[in-house]
C-alpha cells in the first residue's frame, strides 16, 4: 500500500500530466492507437505524404470516370481502399 507521502506525490504529478489542450495536440494523439492504419477513419495518414496520395487518386478518378453521385461515392472507396492496400503491402514488405 502506498504510504501517505507517495498519495501527495502522485497526485501532485498527476496535476502536471494532463495531456494535449489544443487542437493540434489533440489531433496528433488521436493517432497514437493506430499501428497500421487499415482501419483508420483518415485515408492519408501521418508520415504520409498528401501529395503523393493526389497524385495516385487523380489518374484512378479520371480511369473510372465516375457519372452521378453514387459513381463518385463508389469510385472514392476503391481509391481509399486501394491506397490502403498499399499501405499493407508496404507494412507486410517492412515485415512490420
Amino acid at each position: 500500500m502506498a504510504s501517505a507521502a507517495q498519495v501527495l506525490a502522485n497526485r501532485s504529478n498527476a496535476q502536471k500530466s494532463t495531456g494535449p489542450r489544443t487542437a493540434q495536440g489533440k489531433a496528433v494523439v488521436a493517432q497514437n492507437a493506430v499501428p497500421h492504419g487499415l482501419l483508420a477513419q483518415e485515408v492519408v495518414l501521418r508520415g504520409e505524404d498528401l501529395g503523393e496520395f493526389e497524385f495516385y487518386r487523380d489518374p484512378m478518378l479520371g480511369e473510372l470516370a465516375p457519372v452521378g453521385q453514387m459513381e463518385s461515392v463508389l469510385a472514392a472507396r476503391v481509391v481509399s481502399l486501394s491506397w490502403r492496400l498499399q499501405r499493407a503491402e508496404r507494412i507486410q514488405g517492412a515485415g512490420l
